[in-house]
């Protein structure tokens, strides 16, 4: 993700997070790759998910906060 290559970044995410249903951090990663490529909806559901799944995160409110800005994200492409 950091090199910038984000489809190659979703493409390792996506079958860990499918696998893997207890992985919270693959989801909350996967959910910022879905972001950083525009992909709203997919973006809202996997920080959602994550946000369920790891109310007792470090930065829970950061998270919150990216969870409503890309929930307003997805609403604009209504």
């Amino acid at each position: 993700m950091q090199t910038g290559k984000l489809e190659e970044a979703l493409s390792v995410h996506a079958p860990h997070a499918a696998g893997d249903a207890e992985s919270a951090e693959e989801l909350r990663d996967r959910g910022l790759v879905y972001e950083k490529l525009e992909c709203f909806r997919p973006a809202l559901s996997d920080l959602q998910n994550y946000l369920r799944r790891r109310p007792d995160a470090p930065t829970p409110r950061r998270s919150a906060t990216r969870s409503s800005e890309v929930r307003q994200s997805a609403a604009r492409l209504n």
